[in-house]
């Protein structure tokens, strides 16, 4: 049960992260899901 919590706070702060990442570059209702989900892949590999 632990693990899953974690897991899920990794997650959550990953999109988190990205999403501000691409707010700094663009408005918020120009920021698409793909975009985000490319961010944390981005952040993923990254890290």
């Amino acid at each position: 049960m632990e693990e899953t919590r974690n897991a899920h706070t990794v997650v959550r702060t990953r999109l988190t992260q990205a999403l501000i990442v691409l707010m700094a570059e663009k408005p918020y209702d120009a920021i698409s899901v793909t975009e985000i989900a490319v961010g944390v892949q981005a952040a993923h590999v990254s890290s």
